[in-house]
């Protein structure tokens, strides 16, 4: 801010006030001014490179849960004007001449001043990663974030909340069914012993997670699930999936992560998704082939029952693909090569690879 004294008929004089950017503190600033009953003394001009004028920046995540710029506002409405403040927003202070004692504007306005007062603000750090625009201050590189198109913004003012909500995002949602697997594989984050119970979920909430999902167009749904297909009841999730799919259009992607043990009801739910194209493949979940690599992770390969979802497989002309782990405990180049081309001794897995290769 800055105090402008302008000298008239001699000792008689009005005080300019001209402050460059308009951020919480200058507004405590402009009040104090005020308390001092000073609005005949100082003629008060404001630069605020913001759009909007000085607000709440510490409770600034609440204009996400619909809190108005209006409520966040420091002053209340008219303050301004009613105290003779003359406030340019969305304009800023582009240079000084400290002889002439004037500051120019980015929109050419030049305004004589006594006392300036700063109160600019800062910047905040943003890392050179895509997205982000580069520029120079005082000689130093630095990043800002770019436009509504990108990626990467800050979370600093209101037009920064702006920029955040107004982004044309690509969302992805995630609903988990049941939590916790009861296999025991060492190699996996719930192969702990803690998560070999499983806690299902209320279906009734996940039915209404689904219709949202719907509702909101949203293209992309993870069923995160350790075993998805591994109950019966996991058919009305997919039948509403299909549902939804033909009456609304959404979600029209899954990704799904299949039971290790199939039953006969999983190739039915698979089945039905692949018909209406939310389904890709099914999952044969092999890790590894080497014995002692599969004890060492206490993994049984016997839970995939592979034969039948061959034959299943080569019936019905379904897609699947094998999941293999690079460097398990006791593997050796030599045998995940051997397990990737399923040795002779293994004509089960041999079998598997012919049919999944052709698909």
């Amino acid at each position: 801010m800055s105090l402008k004294t302008n000298y008239r008929d001699g000792d008689s004089f009005t005080r300019k006030s001209k402050r460059e950017g308009y951020r919480s503190r200058a507004s405590y600033k402009l009040k104090e001014i005020l308390k001092k009953d000073c609005r005949n003394k100082y003629t008060i001009t404001v630069f605020c490179e913001e759009k909007n004028t000085a607000y709440d920046r510490v409770s600034l995540s609440s204009y996400f849960d619909g809190k108005t710029k209006e409520e966040l506002s420091l002053v209340p409405k008219g303050y301004y004007k009613d105290n003779g403040i003359e406030v340019f927003i969305g304009e800023r202070a582009t240079s000084i001449d400290i002889k002439s004692k004037m500051v120019k504007s980015s929109e050419g306005r030049e305004i004589y001043y006594d006392t300036l007062v700063f109160a600019t603000g800062s910047y905040p750090f943003v890392p050179p990663i895509q997205g982000s625009k580069q520029f120079y201050f005082d000689g130093y590189q630095a990043f800002k974030c770019g436009d509504h198109k990108e990626f990467v913004h800050v979370y600093r003012t209101i037009d920064d909340l702006d920029a955040i909500k107004e982004h044309d995002y690509e969302w992805e949602s995630l609903i988990e069914l049941e939590r916790g697997c009861p296999y025991t594989c060492t190699f996996c984050e719930v192969g702990d012993r803690h998560w070999t119970k499983i806690i299902k979920q209320d279906y009734d909430k996940m039915i209404k997670e689904i219709d949202w999902v719907s509702k909101h167009k949203i293209e992309y749904l993870h069923l995160i699930d350790n075993n998805f297909g591994m109950y019966k009841n996991h058919r009305i999730i997919s039948d509403l999936l299909i549902d939804k799919l033909e009456t609304t259009g959404y979600p029209n992607a899954l990704n799904i992560t299949w039971a290790k043990h199939k039953k006969p009801y999983l190739f039915d739910i698979a089945e039905d998704l692949w018909k209406v194209g939310l389904n890709k493949s099914v999952t044969i979940a092999l890790q590894s082939m080497n014995y002692q690599t599969l004890k060492a992770v206490e993994r049984a390969n016997e839970n995939t029952n592979l034969k039948e979802v061959v034959a299943y497989l080569k019936t019905r002309g379904m897609p699947a693909y094998i999941e293999t782990i690079l460097g398990l405990p006791e593997e050796t180049l030599d045998s995940f090569k051997e397990g990737l081309f399923f040795t002779k001794h293994k004509p089960i897995w041999r079998s598997a690879f012919k049919s999944i290769r052709k698909i």
